[in-house]
């Protein structure tokens, strides 16, 4: 059976470091595991974004495994967890933004009426349990990173509610199916659960 592990916090909490750092230490820790796959959801599309990924790329040892993928595409994920490896998505709310903005797409998310916002968020709640389920039937350990959205002020714009809406529910969901949670906060890991 696999194991979740969810670390979550605010931005830039050091929360991607320290998930690093545990994979690190369950690699060396356990031999008999096939390696480290990184599973990166995050979308190039500018220079800025480009050197973040650059520096996360560079501090991850070599002979990790990279996977881009922005969708997390089933198919892949289940098999990947069907290995005796570790697995680190970095990051579950980078993968929900995109879908949100795929979701989108070219409309005004100011036009987008309640109703038609909660039946995505209601999609994305089908497919994260469906998501957490192959987590759980795998064998392989995956640690999940994820931002903490909730405890600044209220987004002025109605997107930006619904991403915060959408992250807090999907975290609230992994918190629930995973069997560890660590709260980073200033670099500071805190295991909650």
């Amino acid at each position: 059976m696999g194991k979740l592990v969810l670390i979550t916090g605010g931005s830039a909490s050091g929360k991607s470091y320290y998930a690093e750092q545990l994979a690190s230490q369950l690699e060396s820790k356990h031999s008999e595991l096939d390696g480290v796959i990184y599973v990166a959801t995050s979308r190039v599309e500018d220079q800025e974004m480009s050197q973040r990924v650059l520096k996360h790329k560079n501090r991850r040892p070599e002979h990790w495994d990279t996977v881009v993928a922005p969708k997390l595409n089933w198919e892949d994920i289940n098999q990947i967890v069907q290995k005796n490896q570790i697995v680190l998505i970095d990051s579950i709310s980078m993968y929900l933004s995109n879908n949100l903005l795929d979701f989108i797409g070219s409309n005004d998310p100011d036009n987008l009426d309640a109703s038609c916002m909660e039946k995505f968020i209601y999609q994305q709640k089908a497919q994260m349990d469906e998501l957490c389920n192959l987590f759980l039937q795998g064998t392989a350990t995956v640690i999940t990173v994820s931002d903490e959205v909730g405890w600044g002020l209220v987004p002025a714009h109605k997107m930006g509610r619904l991403y915060r809406d959408l992250v807090g529910r999907m975290n609230q969901i992994l918190a629930q199916k995973a069997q560890e949670v660590s709260l980073v906060v200033s670099g500071i890991p805190t295991r909650i659960k």
